[in-house]
């Protein structure tokens, strides 16, 4: 499975109730690599709406986003990671999430590839 592809799963089941545990038996994954995957696509959600200028959408962790889950599922399925070379294929960088609107790190870097790369 495409590396792309799994995040998607892993974050879009999360977010619509199913546990940590049933993800890792039903994808084969760790822990950590199920929190992981999370914490990408909450980071590629948070840069597709900065990027765009969109008010962000809390979704640090499972049971924000869980309570947000409408709005950052609708955003989710308006990224292409089919075609985003930075979706697939980038490092993951230590990062904490923060509520004061500013970039991290990792969000820096993602929109520095994404620039590179000549894409949205």
């Amino acid at each position: 499975m495409d590396a792309g592809v799994r995040r998607r799963l892993v974050y879009t089941n999360l977010l619509n109730g199913i546990s940590v545990e049933q993800v890792m038996d039903a994808l084969h994954l760790s822990e950590r690599e199920v929190l992981e995957a999370f914490r990408f696509v909450a980071v590629k959600i948070r840069s597709y709406k900065f990027e765009r200028q969109l008010p962000p959408v809390p979704g640090e962790t499972i049971d924000i986003a869980r309570a947000n889950r409408l709005d950052l599922l609708l955003t989710l399925s308006k990224l292409n990671t089919a075609t985003d070379p930075t979706f697939a294929n980038v490092e993951i960088l230590p990062f904490e999430m923060n509520g004061s609107g500013g970039m991290s790190l990792a969000e820096q870097r993602m929109l520095e590839m994404r620039m590179r790369a000549g894409g949205r």
